[in-house]
C-alpha cells in the first residue's frame, strides 16, 4: 500500500510542480521549500531538540497556536519549530515570534523526511487537524519520538479512510495519542481499530477566547457603528457579497455594513465598490470626519477581523456558498448571532450553534434580507441568540490546557 501511496504523492507534487509554472501560489510552494532546502542544508544538525508543530495552513495553525503559546510560556527556554504546507499559512506567519524556526513542510519523501527530521531534532512532534503525511508519521514512529494529532476531525470520505483498514490503523497507529474535536470523528476511528484516540474538543475555542478578552481599541470602526445597527460580514466571497449588498441596497436606512473579504486585492475591492447602490469607503481610507457619509467600511487589510465582531449587532460568516464557511468561532465569542451559507455542514461547531438557537442558515438573498428585518425589528431576539452563542463557546473552553497536561512536553 506505501508503494500506491508514493505513486499518488509522487503524481500530486509533480502537479504543483508543473502548476508553478503558471500559478503563484504553486510558485510560492515549489520555490519556498527550495529556499528552506537550501537554508537547513546550511545548517548542522541541532544538538538541541525542538517541540515540532506541522499545520496545513493558516486556519490550522489558529487552531494550534494556544498551545503553542503555552508550551512557550510554560518553557521558555524550548525550541519551538513550525512547518507549513501551503504558503497562505507560511506567507503570513512566517514572521511569528513565538516559534525559533518556521519552514515549508518538504514534500513526502523518505529521503525529504529523515533529512528534515535529522536537521530540526524532534522529541515531540504535534501535527494539526488531519494533515497526514505517510513517509513522515512512519519515519518518527522508527524513530520513538512521541507524536501527537491535536483538534482532529473525521469523516467517512476522507483520502485515509479509501486505502483499506490495514493502511489505516498502520497510519494512525504512528501517533502516540490523537485528540478529536468530536464524538462522530471519536466514533468514526473506534470503528477502524484505532483506540488511542480521546474527544478533547477544538482549540480554537481557547484562542478565541484569548482574543476577546484583548482591551482592542479602534476610532474607525468605533465611529463607524457608533449609534448604529451594524452587520459585519467576515471572511466573503463574491456569492456572499452579492447577496448581503441587495440585502444593504433594500435595507440602507435599518443598518450598516462592514465587510471583510477573503480576497482583498485591489481589483476584488473595486468589484465590489461598483457593485453598490451605497457609498463605500476602505478602512485605508477612512477619514474620522466623514465616516457619517457612508454605508460600507470595507477593511483592506489582514488581521483585525477577529478583533472587530465585537462592535457590532450580528455577524455574517463568508464561504457558505462555496467550499466551505469560514470561522464562526472569532464571532460568536462575542455574544452574537452568527449568519451563514448553506455550506457548513462539515464545521460541527456551525451544526451546534444552529442547534442551540445562536446560529442561522440562509439559502437565498430574500432569505438574508428577511433575517435581517426580522432581527432588527426584535433586538431581543437578537440578544438571545447572542446569548446562545456566547454560552456555546464557555461550555466548550479548556481544551488547550486539556491536552497541555496529557502530552508530557519534556523540559
Amino acid at each position: 500500500m506505501s508503494i500506491l501511496y508514493r505513486i499518488i504523492t509522487a503524481i500530486y507534487f509533480g502537479g504543483i510542480r508543473c502548476a508553478a509554472l503558471f500559478n503563484k501560489k504553486a510558485y510560492k510552494m515549489i520555490s519556498g521549500r527550495k529556499k528552506d532546502k537550501e537554508l537547513l542544508n546550511s545548517k548542522d544538525k541541532s544538538e538541541k531538540t525542538c517541540v515540532w508543530f506541522h499545520c496545513a495552513s493558516l486556519g490550522e495553525f489558529e487552531q494550534g497556536r494556544p498551545l503553542i503559546e503555552l508550551i512557550r510560556k510554560k518553557y521558555p527556554q524550548r525550541r519551538i519549530v513550525i512547518s507549513f504546507f501551503s504558503p497562505s499559512g507560511y506567507e503570513i506567519r512566517k514572521d511569528y515570534p513565538v516559534a525559533n524556526e518556521i519552514y515549508y513542510l518538504p514534500f513526502d519523501t523518505p529521503k525529504n523526511v529523515k533529512h528534515f527530521i535529522s536537521i530540526i531534532n524532534p522529541d515531540t512532534v504535534i501535527f494539526i487537524k488531519y494533515e497526514l503525511w505517510y513517509f513522515f508519521l512512519k519515519y518518527l514512529q522508527s524513530k520513538n519520538i512521541k507524536t501527537y494529532l491535536i483538534s482532529a476531525l473525521f469523516r467517512h470520505n476522507q483520502w485515509f479512510f479509501k486505502f483499506g483498514k490495514s493502511f489505516t490503523q498502520n497510519l494512525f497507529s504512528c501517533f502516540t495519542h490523537i485528540f478529536v474535536q468530536n464524538q462522530a470523528s471519536y466514533n468514526i476511528l473506534k470503528n477502524n481499530n484505532i483506540n488511542n484516540v480521546s474527544i478533547s474538543g477544538d482549540t480554537r475555542i481557547d484562542r478565541v477566547l484569548e482574543i476577546a478578552n484583548q482591551n482592542f481599541k479602534d476610532e474607525i470602526i468605533e465611529n463607524f457603528c457608533a449609534n448604529n445597527n451594524c452587520l459585519i460580514a467576515g471572511s466573503t466571497h463574491q456569492p456572499d457579497e452579492d447577496i448581503l449588498l441587495y440585502c444593504l441596497d433594500n435595507q440602507a436606512d435599518k443598518f450598516k455594513l462592514i465587510l471583510a473579504p477573503h480576497i482583498i486585492s485591489d481589483k476584488h475591492l473595486k468589484e465590489i465598490e461598483i457593485k453598490t447602490n451605497n457609498k463605500s469607503i476602505r478602512y485605508s481610507k477612512a477619514n474620522l470626519n466623514k465616516l457619517h457619509n457612508y454605508n460600507i467600511l470595507i477593511i483592506d487589510n489582514i488581521g483585525m477581523l477577529s478583533n472587530i465582531y465585537q462592535f457590532c449587532s450580528f455577524a455574517y460568516i463568508g464561504g457558505g456558498f462555496g467550499k466551505g464557511i469560514h470561522n464562526t468561532l472569532e464571532a460568536a465569542v462575542y455574544g452574537i448571532p452568527v449568519i451563514f451559507g448553506p455550506n457548513y455542514k462539515k464545521f460541527d461547531e456551525a451544526i451546534t450553534l444552529i442547534n442551540d438557537g445562536g446560529g442561522f442558515c440562509i439559502k437565498t438573498k430574500q432569505e438574508l434580507n428577511s433575517l435581517i428585518y426580522k432581527l432588527f425589528e426584535n433586538p431581543k431576539l437578537i440578544y438571545n441568540a447572542g446569548n446562545k452563542a456566547k454560552q456555546y463557546i464557555l461550555k466548550s473552553k479548556g481544551v488547550v490546557e486539556q491536552i497541555f497536561h496529557e502530552i508530557h512536553i519534556d523540559v
